[in-house]
């Protein structure tokens, strides 16, 4: 990329292409915007003067490896110092804080997460902060900000999980005090996607850690104790779908895909494998039912059926859901909760029994994060959070 004063045959700066690289103009600047699986610094070149002067800026961490995310971004500037850029999911970034060395987001950015426990909801938002509450009291009950742009609840709301943006940190906390339990860092985890999962027991966690490119891909899927020490499970290979599914009890795990059966999920136990099944394992309705979904054609499209495998891999049932992709959280023995379809839905007769009275946002028929906590399905619409009984 050149750029050259009018009237010149000279270029006034010269500025080297890169794949996944893009240009956004705003007042007497032009923005030079990073993808998710490059360094991520941007450059901004100040046009005002005679000579073009070019700065550039760490930014905070954003995962992007479908190499288009920025193409779409906003970016406004009133001087080469004066910029804000928005960063999708973490909110507007003011750009004079990058000097600084500590970025400061304008708002809290959208809702990346929302776990659910007996009596108490953590919401997790792309401007790095995870706040939690009882949902009958509006109240928060504590917030952080160190590591927050994912979060999981064990099943009595006292261990949270929460995972930086990137990946690279990792935090696990007593509710409500938010006292940090144990802590962990993979910086090999920035600019690759990233998922976290946690048993309902509070005591295994799971994450995976990996990209896909051109080129092929390479996943890491790692289950291990809050408490520290040795993994229970260490895999990479090149294809995989998150996230891991972990059992209440903490004892099982399953994910998709095996290596060895790209249609098959497999199952371990104790970090053992046990079984590899057909379909893509979305998650334990208890320790002894894995749900997993048989897609109908192999692009992953909606006229699929689930399945219901022990944890030796032997079919229970076959409930008739609708389609949905994300994880799922268990409600009753009888009963799922799907945060896109923000629906409580019979593994029996594949019904719903609650549905929510507010529509998704704009025209949307699907729907973002969202849990289950005592009585009360909590999610986002139209810009609010809400707390809906649904018993």
């Amino acid at each position: 990329m050149t750029i050259s004063a009018i009237g010149s045959s000279t270029p006034a700066l010269t500025y080297p292409y890169l794949d996944c690289k893009f240009a956004l103009s705003s007042g007497p600047t032009v923005a030079i915007l990073p993808d998710g699986n490059q360094q991520q610094v941007t450059t901004v070149i100040d046009l005002s003067g005679s000579t073009p002067v070019a700065t550039n800026y760490t930014l905070p961490p954003f995962t992007d490896n479908d190499c288009n995310g920025y193409s779409s971004a906003t970016y406004a500037a009133q001087s080469g110092s004066q910029w804000v850029l928005d960063l999708f999911n973490n909110g507007f970034l003011d750009g004079a804080s990058l000097q600084s060395g500590t970025p400061r987001f304008i708002g809290s950015g959208l809702i990346t997460s929302i776990a659910g426990g007996a009596n108490r909801t953590a919401i997790a938002t792309g401007g790095e902060q995870v706040t939690w509450f009882n949902p009958s009291n509006t109240t928060p009950q504590g917030s952080e900000t160190s590591a927050s742009g994912y979060t999981d609840l064990s099943t009595d709301g006292t261990v949270m999980a929460a995972a930086s943006l990137d990946g690279t940190l990792l935090n696990f906390y007593s509710l409500p005090s938010g006292t940090v339990t144990n802590s962990s860092s993979d910086p090999s985890a920035a600019g690759q996607n990233f998922s976290l999962s946690l048993s309902g027991s509070g005591t295994t966690y799971g994450t995976v850690v990996g990209y896909v490119d051109k080129n092929g891909g390479s996943y890491t899927v790692r289950v291990a104790p809050v408490s520290g020490g040795a993994n229970i499970l260490s895999i990479t290979q090149p294809q995989l779908q998150p996230p891991v599914a972990i059992s209440p009890d903490g004892t099982l795990v399953a994910f998709c895909c095996d290596a060895a059966n790209p249609a098959n999920s497999l199952i371990y136990k104790n970090g053992s494998q046990v079984a590899s099944v057909p379909g893509l394992a979305t998650g334990w309705i208890d320790n002894n039912r894995l749900l997993a979904w048989l897609p109908s054609t192999p692009n992953y499209i909606p006229g699929s059926v689930y399945v219901i495998y022990s944890p030796s891999g032997t079919v229970l049932a076959n409930p008739p859901l609708p389609y949905f992709w994300l994880p799922f959280q268990t409600v009753t023995s009888d009963t799922i909760y799907l945060s896109e379809l923000n629906g409580i839905y019979s593994l029996t007769t594949g019904q719903p029994t609650w549905t929510s009275p507010y529509h998704a946002d704009g025209d949307s028929t699907q729907w973002g994060p969202g849990a289950v906590t005592g009585n009360y399905v909590v999610f986002e619409s139209e810009g609010n959070v809400l707390a809906v009984p649904w018993q």
